[in-house]
């Protein structure tokens, strides 16, 4: 018998605090989210549309097919067969904000799911993503200028969402989608910088949306998925197979527990970020670049919300 379809979805943004609420929701006993915490499988249930995006490779470019986890809806459906009676499902793909045919995809076999998207302030947002890919070694452009700049050229339309840092700063028209979807009531947008200061208020405006208790308080941990720079190239190898999707992982899947392997990986990644370094901060020139960019979207969603981002425009 297979899995449920779930009755809720984090949709983004990528580097916006999804993984630090994922590990906060899990902790509710009213919720069930899957130990996969990134499926993505409404991004390619067609089968056929992850053979039409690229990632970069170490060796060039290779299909992202390379780097679906969940490939058919009998794996997905599967994510869930361990939750309760009387649990609410959900789960927290990325990169279902960015894609442009995913609201429609989930809408058709789950209309009545509640949407949460967390947004950041879109040039942190981007800088964000293009060090966190420069810290596994995946970022081909030499600086994050160049990056935007082949972006903007239509250079990386067919490249997964994780390598187009502008468009994934860009939530005007992204929630527009889900809007039509699933209509305004559904899709709850949320605050990157409230869950950093104040996690228990994002916490009970999700269980308020959900029709759970929302004064139930959970423990909320550090930000998660931070992202450092090893300093050896050896180092940045070590991290990618630690994080990413690829061979090595499959075999380890087979042959140990997933509580021994996650144990295995946060004691490596723990000895590697002693041998990383913060990213280097972002300099004023690229924000008011970016600043400029991000502007004519951020007043477009500014009159979709109704409410006032200032603070990003200006910071």
């Amino acid at each position: 018998m297979q899995g449920p379809w779930p009755d809720f979805f984090i949709i983004g943004a990528m580097k916006a605090g999804t993984t630090s609420l994922y590990n906060l929701l899990r902790k509710h006993p009213g919720l069930f989210m899957p130990r996969e915490k990134e499926p993505h499988y409404f991004l390619w249930s067609d089968h056929c549309s992850a053979r039409q995006l690229k990632v970069p490779g170490r060796r060039g470019m290779i299909s992202a097919d390379h780097w679906m986890v969940v490939h058919t809806e009998r794996q997905y459906r599967d994510l869930f067969r361990k939750a309760r009676d009387g649990q609410l499902i959900g789960e927290a793909s990325t990169f279902y904000l960015p894609d442009p045919h995913v609201a429609e995809r989930i809408r058709s076999v789950a209309p009545r799911a509640k949407i949460f998207a967390i947004l950041r302030d879109p040039v942190e947002r981007a800088y964000s993503a293009y060090t966190f890919q420069q810290s596994l070694g995946l970022e081909p452009a030499p600086t994050f200028e160049a990056a935007i700049e082949a972006e903007r050229r239509g250079d990386r339309n067919d490249w997964l969402y994780g390598w187009r840092h502008l468009h994934c700063s860009t939530y005007a028209r992204q929630l527009q989608r889900y809007h039509r979807e699933f209509g305004e009531d559904a899709v709850t947008v949320l605050d990157f910088d409230t869950l950093k200061s104040d996690p228990q208020a994002v916490l009970s405006r999700i269980l308020a949306k959900l029709g759970l208790d929302p004064a139930v308080e959970l423990e909320a941990k550090d930000a998660s998925n931070r992202t450092t720079i090893p300093v050896s190239p050896m180092a940045i190898r070590a991290k990618f197979l630690l994080t990413r999707p690829n061979v090595l992982k499959d075999t380890v899947k087979i042959l140990l527990p997933r509580s021994v392997r996650r144990e295995m990986r946060d004691g490596a990644l723990a000895v590697l970020d002693r041998f990383s370094v913060p990213p280097r901060p972002m300099t004023e020139a690229q924000r008011s670049m970016l600043r400029e960019l991000c502007a004519p979207d951020l007043v477009r969603l500014e009159r979709m919300l109704g409410r006032d981002f200032a603070s990003w425009l200006h910071a």
